[in-house]
């Protein structure tokens, strides 16, 4: 409640019986000023409705005119209104009388009449007791009409419906001492069969009721206080603008009406001002693809949005997808634009309420986060606007699961941006504030590697997203700028990565990006011929050697087989394209390092490898072997039988030769060529009747070609040794098994 109506509304309530005239006009004076414009706290509410009850210093014509236009909340409202009004309606009795507890029934009418126009500010769920007591309190004929409506609304489940109940509302129907009776108990016997679906009783005693069509729709027929609606909306739009905005509060009316609808009547033809909307909807008729085939020309969107996404009707998002697409064609349609600017605005408010609203449940929050997104994938011209409001540090903190989901679902399918450089800087933002908290929380052990996961989920979402760019596209426009987006996540990923590499969540976006690299080539290479490929993009698309070291030199076997692909791809491209010269001896020499550090063993007889000088090299591998393993001589150290990435894998995939082989005899030594020679003079000392191992396996050469060829089978592997066969023309017939 603003500051301004604190002090006034308060000496208001807790008003003496002496108070002066002057001072109590002065009081409602400022009452008067302050809620149209500001409203009242919710918490006010409830001692303001006992204070307008029990009160003898206005008159009930002053006190009927506060509740119908100055009686505003400025937001949701509490179970303690309801539990105070239960307390005022109805007539006086001995235990109420002398307290003067109950106002006069014309204030109570207008109380009923005021809940009706706030009944979406009430908590969704009412408990048995409360339906219960407004069933009661229902039989009071001058209140009828207005707790029909509010009894309609609160019924959602079976839960809510007795066998008592059903009884109750029979016997005042019948009885014609009721000026409505009939009609009021009708809407709510209607109301109880939507929810039950089936029920002979029920059925059977509205048959008997038989009220006229007429007296039901008069009833339906709201009256609504437009004056005090008006007001309502611009207290809630500008004291609650995070939840509220006019076309909320409006299709949150429209909805309450709407669900006075019954089977009999359709539920279209009411909305709170009372008029026939002029966009009609047969959208939720249509359930077959025939149905839609035939209604294609006359299909239009429902106005109210809310109603889209919650209503049962619209469960088939197929025909809704198809629906839009149509309309979106007509760009000159305010309709259609009218309608997503408020289905964008519902959506903005509830995912608020997702992130930070603490009342909702798991359940409610997780089935009102969905409906969003899928609404968002429906309509992909949300997904930068989402983006953008709520890829934040508080949403991040509020919720990291909704924070990754939004990424991982919108992301990937967002359509190429309007404002490249204002959605870069976005996105890099994003990045930023997960890469930045994850280095704040890494000293606190659980939420530090939690967020470091954030940051490697979203930057794959963002490497998917660009490969979707990159792979739909021939403009070069989108493809630069794709590229250097692409840039900026290689290298925030490049300054994460660690020798060791514990986290996967890093590896496998790089591992994306490696491969988007490389389709990206290939597709560009389809729609470009060699003298149509401009050198700004052959210059962004190729890695230079501060990257492929990095990549290479990391022992990753995931990594190691993506950089082999990219090389075969890459080097192919260079050659084929108006590429400097820079890059065919860089790519040259790689391939040499690449060769040498996978087979040929020749790592001693160069001057780097990678980049690092292989006198530092040899000085690391004599420390850490020096003298007492002289069969790991250097270079054994270096090809796919001895680097880290693989080793473990060569001696695995041996085993599995050998028990597909049935091998009574088990290779027991190093894979090198001291190695095999001792188990071969083993194995001929033994008696050969006995003991067998793999057949065709006379010397280390074959060994070697038998683990290659098994090792293609790995699909982790294959490049490996498909870069081998092609770079290294021994090896030119070995018979790659994928």
């Amino acid at each position: 409640m603003s500051n301004t109506l604190d002090t006034p509304l308060f000496d208001l309530i807790h008003a003496t019986t002496d108070i002066s005239q002057w001072e109590l006009k002065a009081l409602l004076k400022k009452v008067y000023s302050a809620v149209p414009r500001h409203g009242i706290s919710p918490t006010m509410i409830a001692p303001f409705i006992d204070f307008l009850c029990t009160t003898q210093l206005i008159t009930t014509s002053t006190k009927i005119s506060l509740i119908e236009q100055y009686l505003i909340p400025n937001g949701y409202l509490g179970k303690d209104v309801v539990e105070t009004l239960f307390k005022h309606l109805g007539t006086p009795t001995i235990y109420t009388q002398q307290t003067d507890k109950i106002p006069s029934k014309y204030i109570q009418v207008a109380l009923c009449k005021w809940l009706v126009h706030v009944f979406f500010l009430l908590p969704e769920s009412q408990d048995d007791s409360s339906l219960s007591t407004w069933l009661q309190i229902w039989q009071f004929d001058y209140l009828q009409e207005w707790i029909t409506f509010i009894i309609v609304w609160s019924t959602r489940t079976r839960l809510d419906i007795k066998p008592w109940k059903v009884n109750l509302l029979i016997k005042v129907a019948k009885n014609t001492g009721y000026s409505n009776s009939r009609a009021t108990a009708t809407l709510i016997l209607r109301k109880y069969l939507t929810v039950l679906n089936h029920s002979t009783k029920i059925s059977d005693t509205l048959d008997e009721i038989n009220c006229s069509e007429s007296d039901i729709k008069d009833l339906q027929d709201l009256h609504w206080n437009f004056d005090f609606i008006k007001t309502l909306k611009i207290v809630l739009s500008r004291e609650s603008s995070f939840k509220f905005n006019n076309s909320i509060v409006e299709d949150k009316l429209e909805v309450l009406i709407s669900l006075l609808g019954t089977s009999d009547i359709d539920s279209r033809k009411l909305n709170f001002l009372g008029t026939m909307p002029n966009d009609k909807s047969i959208l939720s008729e249509t359930k077959t693809i025939v149905q839609l085939y035939k209604n294609w020309n006359y299909l239009k969107l429902p106005k109210n949005v809310e109603l889209v996404i919650t209503d049962q009707h619209y469960s088939l998002p197929q025909l809704f997808t198809l629906a839009l697409s149509h309309l979106e064609l007509s760009l000159e349609n305010k309709a259609v634009e009218e309608f997503w600017i408020r289905m964008y605005s519902y959506l903005k408010i509830h995912l608020g309420r997702c992130f930070h609203e603490k009342q909702l449940t798991i359940k409610e929050r997780m089935t009102l986060f969905d409906k969003i997104i899928h609404c968002c994938i429906i309509y992909s011209r949300f997904i930068p606007d989402i983006i953008n409001d709520f890829l934040t540090l508080p949403n991040l903190f509020a919720s990291k699961d909704l924070f990754i989901i939004i990424c991982i679902r919108l992301l990937p399918i967002m359509p190429p941006p309007e404002n490249y450089s204002k959605f870069k800087n976005k996105i890099l933002k994003v990045l930023a504030i997960c890469l930045l908290t994850k280095q704040k929380l890494d000293s606190k052990s659980d939420k530090g590697s939690s967020y470091k996961s954030t940051f490697g989920s979203i930057c794959y979402s963002i490497v998917h997203m660009v490969q979707n760019w990159l792979l739909h596209t021939e403009d070069d426009t989108v493809m630069l700028y794709s590229l250097d987006l692409l840039g900026d996540i290689r290298k925030l990923l490049l300054s994460n990565m660690t020798n060791s590499l514990p986290d996967r969540n890093i590896t496998l976006p790089t591992v994306l990006l490696l491969d988007v690299q490389s389709s990206f080539i290939e597709y560009y290479q389809n729609i470009r011929k060699p003298d149509e490929r401009t050198v700004t993009v052959i210059d962004k698309v190729i890695l230079k050697n501060n990257v492929m070291d990095k990549l290479l030199t990391l022992d990753d076997p995931l990594l190691l087989n993506h950089c082999c692909s990219y090389f075969i791809i890459a080097n192919k491209f260079i050659k084929d394209s108006p590429a400097p010269n820079i890059y065919v001896q860089l790519y040259n020499q790689y391939i040499m390092d690449l060769t040498n550090y996978l087979w040929r063993s020749r790592v001693a007889d160069s001057k780097k490898l990678f980049g690092i000088p292989t006198e530092f090299i040899k000085s690391i591998h004599e420390n850490l072997v020096g003298g007492r393993n002289a069969e790991l001589k250097l270079k054994y150290m270096f090809s796919v039988r001895g680097i880290p990435a693989i080793t473990s894998v060569i001696s695995f995939i041996l085993r599995r030769i050998e028990q597909r082989k049935h091998c009574t005899v088990q290779y027991l030594y190093p894979i090198t060529e001291d190695g095999f020679r001792r188990f071969q003079k083993e194995l001929s000392i033994e008696d050969n009747s006995t003991n067998s191992w793999i057949p065709n396996v006379k010397t280390f050469n074959d060994l070697n070609i038998l683990l290659l060829e098994e090792l293609s089978s790995m699909k982790q592997y294959y490049f490996v040794v498909r870069f081998l066969t092609i770079y290294m023309k021994s090896l030119s017939h070995v018979q790659l098994l994928q």
